[in-house]
């Protein structure tokens, strides 16, 4: 299992090739530079705390592909990295097979 954790687009890469991708907000209410090519890229980020949607469609038929958190508290509060029935690395590898069909 990998996680990574990035905050500016020079993350964006070892982003999506960790099993769990996590965008740490900026202070100010303003979206970083990484949001919004993520949301050019036709993705969407979920916080953490739905972090079980990871890899699933959602509204207009977007990806979540990747987490946002405010700080490691809230990661650690979210329950992610303590939940024995959730399998971040089957999903992604489902997400993959998914996407090479298209």
């Amino acid at each position: 299992l990998t996680i990574y954790i990035g905050d500016s687009p020079t993350d964006l890469s070892p982003l999506l090739h960790a099993d769990i991708g996590i965008i740490m907000n900026s202070p100010s209410s303003t979206p970083g530079a990484l949001g919004v090519l993520i949301n050019r890229c036709g993705y969407r980020v979920l916080p953490v705390s739905e972090y079980k949607e990871l890899y699933c469609k959602g509204e207009a038929g977007k990806e979540a592909i990747l987490l946002s958190a405010n700080d490691f508290v809230e990661i650690m509060e979210s329950g992610m990295l303590d939940d024995p029935e959730w399998d971040p690395t089957a999903a992604k590898e489902g997400w993959k097979k998914a996407e090479s069909k298209d």
